[in-house]
């Protein structure tokens, strides 16, 4: 009896497609201020230190405070480390 509730192997659902584009645009250098450039290496990497650099580099650029809250809300709504990197990435570039 075949199981109907189950999706075909090649099938992908709009959230996969979503998290496919964002990796792809990362594996590209497209972020949103690509001429902002953070250096997260050599920092205490915990989560309010990362987002203290990206945001004082964003204010020495003249970023505005609603772009930057933008960002710093969606860095704490992470649910993961990994996912704070990344979300970092998609703003800013990493060395």
């Amino acid at each position: 009896m075949p199981i109907f509730n189950q999706r075909p192997p090649h099938t992908i659902t709009p959230n996969e497609c979503e998290d496919a584009e964002e990796t792809l645009a990362i594996a590209v250098g497209n972020c949103r201020y690509p001429n902002i450039t953070v250096t997260l290496s050599g920092l205490d990497g915990n989560t309010l230190n990362l987002i203290g650099a990206v945001n004082r580099a964003f204010k020495k650029h003249g970023i505005d405070k609603e772009e930057i809250q933008a960002f710093t809300t969606e860095c704490f709504a992470a649910p993961s480390y990994d996912h704070l990197l990344d979300s970092i990435t998609r703003w800013v570039t990493v060395e």
